[in-house]
């Protein structure tokens, strides 16, 4: 009995030895992920509470590092894996995001550090970084729980939900809609994009039906999907079809799916049905850059509008003081977007419709989406604190 006690003693005493050195070295050698974060807020001279939408910071802990690893920009939008750089040591990776909120791409700053924070290499990209290929920000990274976030200097609201009241359905047309949120979530950041998808579809599988609505989400989300739905659709004859896209984007590529589709590929989609009518919704970053392509080239587009011009980016859910719509959920242009559906699409507001569009000789959707786009402008945060430009181009533009 006495033994077995000594024993146990000594090993509670080596336990404690043990823990004592790991503790020793971790004081001498480690720092905790938030002190690095707040060391490279420091250095960076960011603000310690922003005082304005410019001002707005977070930085990420996208990952650990050893060294040897190798850090790249992953950009969907390249025909090719973008050049990466190798770590010279343990470390961390943290990620400065420089328009928080936005939709990628947008200005970000990659930072290595080794293991008491000192910075190792500090680069600027616009999409989110790989470690060794493998994708390190994804999922709802502006959500406030979001696991990664090690530092910001503003407030993240969760997101909330949204209910839909009583609307028309369009069952007497010949008339369809393809809703496509071209993200692929095991690479690249939600950002919002599922919530437009869902409302924007429950939206067009209740203003026509589940008959006539397709839904693109992923892996079903590439260029061939897209190919495929418009076919099917034309089989059933229809021969007015509103494409909505929420996706990531730069100028003139936008992510579908493990692909990404530019505006000649959209345009001869669009060509090789010319029995049809299309209307193109787009929700991206940089989206406006598709307008010029499309706009002249295509003679059965009979609108097309996008979330912002060609040189800006698209954004989440700020909820501004100066918010005209804080109860939106979603992008802040798609959001105001569905509101504007919404409205119009009651039986009161969606009988005048009909007698504007059958004065003006147009099909009431361009009417609508005319009237969802003027809601929209309205209620759009970004676009009031000079963020983004939404646009607008349509055959019917009073």
């Amino acid at each position: 009995m006495l033994r077995g006690k000594f024993l146990l003693r000594i090993f509670l005493l080596f336990c404690a030895t043990i823990l004592l050195t790991v503790a020793s070295c971790a004081f001498k050698t480690g720092i905790a992920p938030t002190d690095i974060a707040q060391k490279i807020a420091n250095q960076l001279d960011l603000r310690q509470l922003a005082e304005n939408l410019e001002e707005r910071r977070i930085i990420f802990l996208a990952a650990k590092l050893e060294q040897g690893d190798v850090v790249a920009e992953l950009d969907p939008t390249l025909d090719k894996s973008s050049t990466g750089f190798t770590v010279s040591t343990d470390g961390f990776l943290f990620v400065v995001d420089l328009e928080p909120l936005s939709r990628f791409a947008h200005r970000v700053i990659y930072v290595v550090t080794d293991k008491i924070g000192n910075i190792v290499e500090l680069k600027l990209f616009e999409w989110p970084p790989t470690v060794n290929g493998v994708a390190t920000l994804t999922g709802s990274i502006y959500e406030p729980t979001y696991s990664k976030i090690v530092w910001t200097n503003f407030h993240l609201t969760a997101m909330g939900g949204i209910s839909f009241g009583e609307i028309v359905n369009r069952m007497e047309v010949p008339y369809g809609a393809i809703v496509v949120n071209g993200n692929d979530p095991t690479r690249l950041p939600d950002c919002d994009m599922s919530v437009d998808f869902t409302n924007m579809g429950q939206f067009f599988t209740m203003f026509y039906d589940e008959f006539r609505t397709r839904k693109l989400n992923y892996p079903t989300n590439t260029h061939q999907h897209l190919v495929d739905a418009i076919h099917d659709l034309t089989q059933r004859s229809l021969n007015f079809i509103t494409i909505y896209i929420v996706t990531h984007g730069s100028i003139d590529r936008l992510v579908m799916g493990s692909e990404w589709i530019n505006p000649t590929q959209l345009r001869d989609l669009m060509l090789s049905h010319p029995e049809v009518t299309f209307a193109i919704i787009i929700d991206a970053c940089h989206s406006g850059s598709f307008i010029n392509d499309l706009w002249v080239t295509v003679p059965n587009l009979v609108l097309i509008t996008t979330a912002t011009d060609l040189a800006h980016s698209s954004y989440g859910d700020l909820d501004e003081p100066n918010d005209p719509n804080p109860e939106d959920v979603g992008g802040e242009w798609s959001s105001g977007f569905l509101k504007g559906l919404l409205q119009n699409t009651v039986l009161g507001s969606w009988l005048n419709i009909e007698v504007e569009a059958n004065t003006a000789g147009v099909v009431p959707e361009q009417i609508l989406y005319h009237r969802a786009f003027q809601v929209a402008w309205e209620n759009d945060c970004s676009r009031i604190n000079g963020l983004s430009i939404p646009q607008y181009y349509g055959q019917y533009a009073p």
